[in-house]
C-alpha cells in the first residue's frame, strides 16, 4: 500500500528552521533501517527543498513525503535590523533588565532566554551592581516559553535531553543568581515567567496583572520548583487551584496576600484611555516601585531570600521537575493539546509540526 502525505510548510519568517524538519525524518528513518532514495535541498526556496522523498519501511509499506510551499525565502527579512531582546540600565547600584519583545509578548524564545542568562552573568560579575530588576516592555510581562520557536525537530532522545537541560538551566539561573532579584510585573505573566518569579527575592506588580500557570490544561507537570514552592508559599488548596485542572488565574491583587512578604507592593493600573500611554505609564510606575524596593533591599543588607540549603533543595526539585517535564512534552496529551491550540490560532507551521509528532508518535517513541 502507498500512503501519500502532503505537508504545507508556512514560511512566515526565517526564524523557522525548516531544514530541521527534514533532518528529523532523515535521522529517524535511518535508525529504523529505512532507506531514503532521493532528497534535494535548496536554501532559497522551499519549492525546491524536497521534490521527492521516498521512505521504504522494512517489510511494511512505502510512504511518500512531499513538502509544498509557494513562498520564496530569498528576500524575506532582508536588510532588517532587529531590536535587542533585552534593554539594560543601571541606577544607584541597581541593574534593570527589560525584556524587549512587546509584539511577541516577551515570550521566552531561545534568543530571549540566552540574553537574560547573559545579563544575569554580567550583573553577577559587575561590582557596581548590588541588585537586579527583571521587567518587561509592553502589555505583557512575559507570555512564558515560546515552544514554537524554541523546540526544533530532532531525534526523540536528543529532544528529550534538550527540553530537560533547557528547562533546568532556565530556573537554575534564577536560583543561582547571587545578587538580589526583584521581579517588576508590568502586565500579564504566564507559565515559566510566573514560577520563576517565586524564585526571586520580591515581586512588585501592576494590580490588574494576571498570573497563569495552565500546566494541567497543557498536559504537563509543574515546573520552576512550583510543585514544592507553591504549596509552601500559599498552601495546598491555592497551589492546586493554580497548578491543577481549575487553572485559577489570580490577579496581582488576589495573589499578593497569599504570597505574604514576597509581594513588596502593587501599582494601580493606569486609567489612561490611550492604550500606548496606558502601557507606558504601567511600565514606568512599576519600575519606579521596583527601583525603590531594590535600593531598600540593598541598604538594609537583606541579601538572598533563600539560604544555601534552600537553594540546593530548589536545584534538586528543579532537576526532578525538568526530567518529568521533558517526558510530558513528548507524550500524546501534550502533543494533541499543542496541535489543537496551534490550529485555533491559525499557526500552520506549528500545527503541522505537532500533527506530525502526534500522528507518528507510535513510531518515533520507540527511539526514546
Amino acid at each position: 500500500q502507498i500512503q501519500q502525505l502532503y505537508v504545507l510548510v508556512a514560511t512566515t519568517n526565517l526564524d523557522f528552521e525548516w531544514r530541521s524538519g527534514i533532518r528529523i525524518l532523515y535521522e529517524a528513518t535511518s535508525c529504523l533501517d529505512i532507506d531514503i532514495n532521493k532528497m534535494f535541498l535548496r536554501y532559497r526556496n522551499l519549492d525546491n527543498v524536497v521534490r521527492s522523498c521516498h521512505f521504504y519501511l522494512t517489510g511494511a509499506k512505502r510512504t511518500n513525503l512531499v513538502l509544498v510551499s509557494s513562498r520564496n525565502l530569498s528576500s524575506k527579512s532582508a536588510g532588517k535590523v532587529s531590536e535587542p531582546y533585552v534593554l539594560t540600565s543601571r541606577k544607584n547600584g541597581v541593574t534593570t533588565i527589560c525584556m524587549n519583545r512587546p509584539k511577541r509578548l516577551n515570550a521566552w524564545t531561545g534568543g530571549m532566554m540566552k540574553s537574560i542568562f547573559e545579563e544575569f552573568e554580567k550583573a553577577e560579575k559587575d561590582e557596581k551592581t548590588k541588585a537586579v530588576i527583571l521587567t518587561g516592555k509592553g502589555r505583557y510581562y512575559c507570555a512564558g516559553v515560546d515552544l514554537g520557536s524554541t523546540l526544533k525537530p530532532m531525534m526523540p532522545k536528543k529532544l528529550h535531553e534538550l527540553i530537560r537541560t533547557m528547562n533546568q538551566h532556565l530556573f537554575d539561573s534564577f536560583i543561582n543568581l547571587d545578587k538580589p532579584l526583584i521581579i517588576a510585573v508590568n502586565g500579564n505573566a504566564v507559565g515559566a515567567s510566573v514560577t520563576s518569579a517565586t524564585l526571586a527575592e520580591a515581586i512588585v506588580s501592576v494590580d490588574d496583572a494576571t498570573f497563569s500557570t495552565p500546566f494541567a490544561a497543557l498536559g504537563v507537570c509543574p515546573e520552576g520548583c512550583s510543585s514544592v514552592n507553591f504549596p509552601k508559599m500559599m498552601g495546598e488548596t491555592n497551589a492546586n487551584r493554580m497548578l491543577g485542572k481549575e487553572a485559577w488565574t489570580p490577579t496581582a491583587k488576589e495573589w499578593a496576600p497569599l504570597l505574604g512578604d514576597m509581594f513588596q507592593g502593587l501599582v494601580a493600573s493606569s486609567t489612561k484611555t490611550d492604550e500606548n500611554e496606558r502601557i507606558q505609564e504601567n511600565e514606568e510606575n512599576v519600575q519606579v516601585l521596583a527601583q525603590k524596593v531594590a535600593e531598600q533591599w540593598v541598604s538594609t543588607n537583606k541579601g538572598k531570600r533563600m539560604d544555601e540549603n534552600t537553594r540546593a533543595e530548589m536545584r534538586n526539585v528543579n532537576a526532578k521537575e525538568s526530567e518529568q517535564l521533558a517526558s510530558c512534552f513528548l507524550d500524546y496529551p501534550f502533543l494533541e493539546g499543542q496541535y489543537n491550540f496551534a490550529v485555533q490560532k491559525n499557526k500552520k507551521q506549528v500545527a503541522n509540526l505537532f500533527w506530525f509528532l502526534k500522528t507518528f508518535r507510535p513510531v518515533w517513541s520507540k527511539l526514546l
